[in-house]
């Protein structure tokens, strides 16, 4: 009876097979849902991957916008803690008797 049903399977499955066994054809079933299986996985952890990297980059350019315009607001204003103490910063320049500054 086993026989006569795998046979009947080869037929309904592959008409051109007719040396395929049952158990053969179970185990091939089998690897190909472990495969579905791992494909699926891959899938779905490259999408959380993607989803997360767009975040990221989604809160680096928000981190970006927002320094760029800090950056704007305070280029226009000397920062004059950079310079060397003792210096004047060259925006500033003694007048011949030294005694009093003035801003460019």
């Amino acid at each position: 009876m086993h026989e006569e049903n795998s046979q009947r399977t080869q037929v309904f499955l592959n008409p051109s097979v007719t040396n395929v066994d049952y158990g053969d054809m179970v185990t091939q079933v089998e690897v190909l849902k472990l495969q579905i299986q791992i494909y699926e996985e891959d899938f779905k952890r490259e999408r959380a991957d993607r989803e997360r990297l767009m975040e990221e980059k989604d809160t680096i350019l928000e981190t970006n916008k927002k320094l760029q315009t800090q950056l704007s607001k305070t280029s226009n204003k000397p920062d004059y803690q950079w310079y060397v103490p003792g210096q004047l910063p060259p925006d500033v320049r003694q007048k011949e008797n030294g005694s009093s500054l003035t801003h460019d």
